[in-house]
């Protein structure tokens, strides 16, 4: 057994777990990291109501650009730096990490990005879910982060390669403070992602030694790093 992770459906409290059940003490626990993450998400939103915004610095705080499209990226990387050491505080079974997501989701309050509610997506496949994107975008230094939008990022890291294969993503890790990004180039990374998309369309990344995929990224970027100039 494991401590689950405590969500709601259609009203009803329910401990999910990966595992068979759970025990009473592990559901106490629950309860425990339940009430942490309520806590946590209403100290984010305040701390982001106090920080003005350097990308849209016509809204008063990074707090106000929930549910906006320009600037964005700059709220959601400072959420992701916020949620990822409470993802990894929080004490629950690897198999059941994956349900912290969705339990920020249920605590979003006003950092919900739809504003109405969660989508069947960031309640199911949490692991997929924006707040996860968040967190794994704040795993990026700020100023790299920062060279392109949101949207962009939220594409590259939903690909259907990125997802099953997390080596491209610690390669772009360890890349990025070599990667020339110029000013006005806000595309590079939509294009990088279509250079993964076509190279890999017929291929599975796995049959590739770490080398070998290392090799074959720096390719695929410096075949699209002047295209992404949208």
């Amino acid at each position: 057994m494991g401590i689950p992770v405590i969500i709601h459906d259609k009203g009803d409290k329910i401990y999910r777990t990966e595992q068979i059940g759970s025990t009473k003490d592990e559901n106490i626990k629950a309860e425990e990291n339940d009430k942490k993450i309520e806590e946590r998400m209403r100290k984010i939103e305040e701390e982001l109501s106090h920080i003005k915004p350097t990308i849209d610095t016509n809204k008063p705080s990074l707090l106000e650009l929930v549910g906006q499209k320009r600037g964005v990226v700059e709220l959601w990387y400072r959420v992701g730096e916020r949620l990822r050491p409470l993802y990894d505080e929080i004490d629950v079974t690897n198999e059941n990490k994956k349900w912290l997501y969705r339990a920020f989701f249920e605590h979003a309050g006003r950092l919900d990005p739809s504003r109405d509610g969660p989508s069947i997506r960031n309640l199911d496949r949490p692991e997929t879910s924006h707040f996860a994107f968040c967190c794994m975008l704040a795993e990026f230094p700020w100023e790299f982060a920062k060279t392109t939008i949101w949207t962009n990022w939220a594409h590259f890291f939903d690909l259907k390669t990125t997802k099953s294969d997390h080596r491209i993503i610690n390669w772009l890790q360890k890349k990025q403070a070599t990667l020339e990004i110029k000013d006005g180039q806000q595309g590079w990374l939509r294009s990088f992602a279509k250079g993964i998309t076509e190279a890999f369309k017929k291929k599975d990344t796995g049959v590739f030694t770490d080398e070998q995929l290392k090799e074959r990224l720096d390719d695929i970027y410096k075949e699209t790093a002047d295209t992404g100039t949208a």
